[in-house]
Order: C-alpha cells, then structure tokens, then sequence
C-alpha cells in the first residue's frame, strides 16, 4: 500500500501555490490531485442604501475577513428627481411609475407622487383628458468593493512507484515485487507502470533478489520478461532453470528472448549441468528434453512425447476427434484427470480452457 498525505498552501497566484507545493512535498511523494479552495483572481462586492456610507458598510460586511481590498468605488451617488406622468387616476400613474422606472432600476423607490393638474373627464367620452401627475423618485448610493483572496489549494500526495518499490527492495520483500512485476490485474490503471518500477527496484537489487525470481519463475512455468530480467540481472545462478526451461520450450515464441536467453547461458557453459531428459509417454524411450514436445514433470519424472515420431502419433493412438477413447473425457465435454497416479493424461488445472493443456486429445472446440 503506498503512503499519502493532503498538505494545504497558499500563494499569490495559483501557479506559485503549485509550485509551492511541489516544493513542499516530501521526497518520494508526487501530486496525485489538486482541490482549488480560492484561485487568487480579484472579485467585486456592491453594496446599496440610501447614503453612500451606509452603501459601502453593506459592500465591506460581504468581504471576507482575510482578504485584501484592492479598490473602493462609488458606482452611482444618492439622488431624488421628479418624474412626470399623465394617467386618468392616481392608482395607475403609480402601478405606471413602478413599471417603467422603479423595476427598471432596482435601486430606485418613489417616495411620493402628487396631482399636479387634473385632467378632463369630457362628455360623453368626447374630449377627456388623462391627469397630470409628478412623483417624486429617490435614486440610492451603489457602491462596489474590489478584494483578492491569496490563492489557496489543497492537494493529495502520493507515494511515487519508484519510492514505493525502492522501500519494498531495503525490506528485502522481492516477493512482493515478483508478484507485482507478474501481477495481471487488468483493472488497475496503474499496471504496467507498476510492473516497470517493481522491475527496475529487482534489477537493482541483482544478485540478493535472485532466488526469489527464480523460484517464482520455476512455479509459474511461464514469463518471458521475468527470464528477460534475469538475464538482465546477469547472475550464473540462473543458468540451470533457464537452460532447462528454454530445453522444454517455455519460451515458444517468444524469439528476442530466446536469443537472449542462449547468449546468457553460452556466457556460463560450467554452470549448464547435466541434460535433462524426460520419457516419452507412449514409446517409453527416454531422450533428451529438447528432442521432446508436451513436456511436464509428474512425481518427479519429466514425461512427454518424441517429437519426430510419437508426437504426431498421439491423436491416433488415444483418440483423435472431440476426446474419443479418453477415459477422462466426459459425455459433458468436461476433463477429469486422474489424480495420484501415473498416466498419459497431461491435463493441468489452470485457468482457461482445457483443451490448451491437453496433449493427447482433441477436445471441445478442435485445436
């Protein structure tokens, strides 16, 4: 599990907030994320009321205490003027006032409205004429108050991958590392930068970290990168597993590695040891592993099939479509290998299908 912490800065600018928080990271740590609590950039406030003192209290109550004013400015100053309105009736030269000047401007109020000369009512509807009206309209003081807060960010620090496996290699837990540099957790987005730091802390640690690779190797009976990196790490020690697994053909395939593979043994010829060699499951005879195909050690026998004559002979020996003849090969198209005892069966319990690991039968779907 890599460490993390949360460290709060403040600065001028957030550019100097970042840098300022890079600089305060402890070594081994990285910026995994950044929460913007104040971004440094300058904000206004206005205030109205009736006199231009009252306006900015109102406009400096909204600024936060630990902010700086950068400017305080009168927008408009406080002012009454009379308007003139004609309507038939008082009611309507009000709603008509509230209309067009008090809702159009949210800092006005009319304070009084009088008849100023009356209109004529006519005869019949001949001749009327609306009312004269003024009302008197008080425009308030608007001020407004220009602050800046310090920027201010909270981030999330992060054990970086390289500190992580450096401090997993000082413990001596190349386990750990191994499993990582194996690990196929898809899910992490962080995989193969983790295989690469747990990599190079194993590469680093040379010889100490050898025999934990080799043994985790020899258990999986696969990996290419992990012999890539034993070669890489250059310790004799690796030769036998290496040579014996390059005989049975575990590194099928995989060229580049196979011709660094060979290049590390012919490096070491007294660390080769003796061949190993493994019996044919159907003739009996017993050859030299590499002269051999579908190699695998069975109570400490290696068994497998010639692979100049017996190979090719398996299928019609034993069955050659869909399991025929196979004991272990049900009517459900399942295998059920024998368990404890000897037998041609070379079905392994691993994970993916069966018919990759059988030998001697073509199962469900053919191969």
């Amino acid at each position: 599990m890599m460490a993390k912490k949360t460290i709060t800065v403040e600065a001028d600018s957030l550019q100097e907030a970042r840098k300022k928080a890079e600089s305060q990271a402890p070594k081994g740590f990285r910026i995994a994320s950044e929460e913007i609590i104040s971004d440094g950039k300058p904000k206004s406030k206005e205030g109205i009321a009736d006199t231009t003192e009252d306006a900015f209290k109102k406009a400096e109550s909204q600024v936060p205490p630990d902010a700086e004013v950068i400017e305080k400015k009168q927008e408009i100053a406080p002012s009454r003027k009379v308007v003139t309105i004609e309507a038939f009736d008082e009611e309507t030269a009000r709603a008509q006032v509230k209309r067009d000047i008090v809702r159009t401007i949210m800092w006005t109020r009319m304070e009084d409205i009088k008849l100023k000369k009356p209109g004529k009512k006519g005869f019949l509807g001949v001749g009327k004429k609306p009312s004269c009206y003024e009302a008197q309209v008080f425009e308030q003081a608007v001020v407004k108050i220009k602050y800046k807060k310090k920027a201010k960010i909270s981030v999330k620090l992060e054990e970086t991958l390289e500190s992580w496996a450096q401090k997993l290699s000082e413990k001596k837990d190349y386990r750990t590392l191994i499993a990582t540099f194996y690990s196929e957790d898809y899910d992490d987005p962080l995989r193969w930068d983790r295989q690469y730091a747990a990599g190079e802390a194993l590469q680093k640690a040379g010889s100490e970290a050898v025999d934990v690779i080799m043994k985790e190797l020899a258990k999986q009976q696969r990996g290419g990168d992990v012999a890539e990196l034993l070669v890489e790490i250059g310790d004799p020690k690796a030769v036998p597993l290496l040579k014996r697994m390059l005989d049975r053909g575990d590194f099928a395939g995989q060229v580049t590695i196979i011709g660094e593979i060979k290049e590390f043994i012919q490096k070491h010829p007294d660390r080769i040891g003796p061949v190993e060699t493994a019996k044919c499951l159907i003739c009996g005879k017993v050859r030299p592993v590499n002269e051999m195909r579908g190699c695998d050690e069975e109570k400490g026998q290696v068994v497998g099939f010639c692979a100049r004559t017996c190979w090719r002979k398996r299928g019609r020996i034993w069955g050659s479509e869909d399991g025929a003849g196979c004991p272990y090969y049900s009517k459900d198209r399942m295998c059920v290998p024998p368990v404890g005892e000897p037998s041609p069966c070379t079905f392994k319990f691993e994970i993916g299908p069966s018919f990759n690991t059988c030998h001697v039968y073509r199962t469900y779907p053919r191969i």
